[in-house]
């Protein structure tokens, strides 16, 4: 093959001495490509992943060395802790499990210890004890993991002993709410209206993690500007006599790896929301992470924060605090919630009513992960709460339970348990779920209707959806459940007739630069995550030279294009692969036309292979969508997928091919236009 490309350019040579000139520059670099990185080079990119807290990109690298050399243990319990880290629980089992049979100079000591956590994230209880007895037998040191493997193996005995699940039912939210990203933080305000947190790209803003208004699907910004640089999560609303309504909420941000947030509040005065303004420093300590704010009103007029903060006091990592509110702007020092409610592990999550407090916390027995508990408020002045309970099953499993926010006769908890949506690992990332009392079964036709008269169409649409998915089964809400009170959800859409165009775009020369592969094993969500990592860099070297009323513009172009763009067009890739796989499920057939397209920045030779690595990253993140859930419907044939490239025959005139001009040629809106795949899906 090599042969045949050097000819086909002596050829072009010939024709073409500008397209020869490009082809020696490309020789120039082949000492160095060695058209793949070396193991080496993927375990360092993979580490600095995991330094920064990028655990996917850094579980993807450990992967790829993988594949090149399997041998090496450090490699291996690299791709365990990333996976681990990155809520993947049945890849990072396999991975210890590698190391404990690899690591013979026993570099790990932690190995068995972290197994049998996934094993018990995985509830195979009998098995984690194994790991544990096994670590614990051979541990000697005095320190956390020495208190948390006995409490690890007590809570196997616990989860076994209390499998038997309570008389509950869980609803999975429809699609409208839950995404392949994570969903966080249910609440809901005054009006009644739905809301919660996200990390999915929401239409025309650029910040990793948002509130949403459910009703508009849209980020809900009280009293803040827009920002990039902020994650402006965990909302809560309070209306009292005495401050009126607020709601209270936390900005975080995250440097090398290090996420550190702060409370806010704001208040709605005039129909409007007043400039949020950080609580003062006694709640909102330098140097530490203060969050989860939630508000207890009580009858008598006194009001008190609850949050989660890793502040000075704490008894082990994350600590349960509360404070008196003393004025509109004044908090009395926080108080730590006492040994029965912290512990030297995180607590976190905090929910208040009348009669108890609701957390979350990795430390008390439970079933693995973070579960949901209750404790009974005994007197909020001396923070003297009773023993905490385990809400058990159904609510809680052996993956991570938090925010439980009751709300009248139901509840609302955020999940990552199987079941919950997700791209490529099936515990990645939360979905929210609520909860009510069992409700008696009957045919669907019959919830349908029954449903309606009692809850709102809107809840009543989520009860049906989950009857189709339990066999035409379903669950009518009890009496309860009032229509006036019961929270305003959005419909979910059904998918009638697939009929789909989508455009996704790359960094030059992804993926997989400096190469002459015609194919790639990076998917696109691969691509999408180091592209939109280097949008400060195209505001550099785009935007940077110019003079400062042009620069303004150009960086306001840069900022939209990757928000509504280059985000927008990927969350769109996701919606619509559930859509395909629905319409599968449903026994339709679906063809998907997959182009790939480039700058003119180098010869077109060069290009069309590139353009296949673009449509083959598009065709892996298809093929390894919610773990290979499309692959056998490619292999019977019912999906068709067709790849092809046209390099950069149809690229604008206008677009530079300047290898010196890289302003023009790869920083400038033109050309990144030009480097995409356009994908086309419809129905047979």
């Amino acid at each position: 093959m090599g042969k045949e490309v050097f000819v086909l350019n002596e050829n072009i040579y010939k024709q073409n001495k500008l397209l020869c000139r490009k082809f020696l520059f490309l020789l120039c670099l082949l000492p160095s490509i060695i058209f793949s990185q070396t193991v080496e080079q993927l375990y360092k990119a993979a580490n600095e992943n995991l330094n920064t807290g990028e655990f996917y990109a850094a579980a993807k690298y450990f992967k790829q060395a993988l594949d090149k050399d399997d041998s090496q243990p450090e490699i291996w319990y690299g791709f365990a802790e990333a996976s681990r880290l990155f809520n993947d629980y049945k890849n990072a089992e396999q991975a210890y499990e590698q190391v404990i049979e690899k690591d013979k100079d026993k570099k790990f000591p932690l190995c068995n210890f972290w197994l049998g956590s996934m094993l018990v994230n995985l509830e195979r209880y009998e098995e984690a004890k194994t790991h544990l007895t096994a670590f614990q037998n051979k541990y000697r040191k005095k320190d956390f993991y020495a208190q948390k493997v006995q409490q690890l193996i007590e809570s196997c005995s616990w989860a076994m002993a209390n499998s038997t699940q309570d008389s509950l039912e869980i609803i999975h939210l429809p699609d409208s709410i839950n995404s392949t990203f994570s969903e966080l933080n249910p609440f809901v305000s005054p009006e009644n209206k739905f809301y919660y947190s996200t990390t999915k790209p929401a239409k025309g803003k650029a910040f990793r993690t948002q509130m949403i208004d459910a009703a508009t699907d849209q980020s809900f910004l009280p009293g803040i500007a827009e920002t990039s640089a902020k994650h402006i999560a965990n909302g809560f609303f309070s209306n009292s006599k005495k401050y009126g309504e607020e709601i209270f909420f936390t900005q975080c941000n995250t440097e090398s790896g290090i996420t550190r947030c702060k409370i806010f509040v704001s208040h709605f005065v005039n129909q409007k929301w007043e400039t949020a303004k950080e609580l003062p420093v006694n709640i909102n300590l330098t140097g530490y992470t203060t969050t989860h704010p939630n508000v207890l009103n009580e009858a008598n007029g006194n009001q008190w924060l609850f949050f989660a903060s890793n502040r000075p006091g704490t008894k082990g990592k994350m600590d349960i605090w509360l404070s008196k509110r003393l004025s509109k702007t004044e908090w009395d020092y926080p108080q730590n919630a006492g040994n029965h409610i912290n512990s030297v592990d995180d607590e976190v999550t905090p929910f208040a009513d009348s009669n108890r407090l609701y957390f979350s916390s990795l430390w008390h027995y439970g079933y693995g992960g973070f579960d949901v508990f209750a404790a009974e408020i005994k007197a909020l002045q001396t923070a003297d709460f009773g023993k905490p309970k385990n809400m058990r099953k159904p609510i809680n499993s052996g993956a991570n339970e938090v925010y439980f926010s009751p709300y009248d006769s139901v509840a609302f908890f955020s999940s990552n348990r199987v079941g919950s949506k997700f791209i490529e690992a099936e515990t990645c990332c939360n979905d929210i779920y609520m909860v009510a009392k069992e409700r008696k079964k009957e045919t669907a036709a019959d919830t349908t209707n029954q449903a309606q008269k009692i809850i709102p169409d809107t809840v009543a649409q989520v009860a049906v959806t989950e009857t189709k998915v339990k066999q035409e089964e379903t669950a009518v809400a009890q009496n309860e459940i009032p229509i006036s009170t019961a929270p305003i959800l959005p419909n979910k859409t059904n998918v009638t007739n697939l009929n789909e165009h989508i455009t996704l775009y790359f960094h030059n020369d992804e993926p997989n630069p400096k190469t002459l592969a015609d194919t790639t094993i990076l998917s696109y969500r691969d691509a999408y995550e180091s592209y939109t990592n280097l949008e400060n860099e195209y505001l550099k070297n785009y935007a940077a030279s110019l003079p400062k009323s042009d620069k303004a513009i150009a960086e306001r172009a840069i900022k939209i294009w990757f928000a509504d763009t280059v985000e927008a067009s990927f969350h769109k890739l996701v919606v619509v692969a559930a859509q395909v796989l629905k319409q599968l499920e449903n026994g339709k057939q679906v063809r998907i036309k997959i182009s790939g397209y480039c700058s003119p920045l180098n010869f077109n030779e060069y290009n069309i292979l590139l353009g296949r690595r673009r449509a083959a990253s598009v065709f892996n993140f298809l093929f390894r969508y919610r773990e290979s859930a499309l692959q056998q419907y490619i292999q019977s044939g019912r999906l068709k997928v067709e790849m092809v490239s046209n390099g950069e025959e149809t690229a604008a005139k206008n677009v530079s091919d300047n290898l010196q001009d890289t302003r023009n040629s790869v920083f400038s809106l033109a050309a990144a236009r030009e480097r995409r795949v356009e994908i086309l899906i419809s129905e047979n």
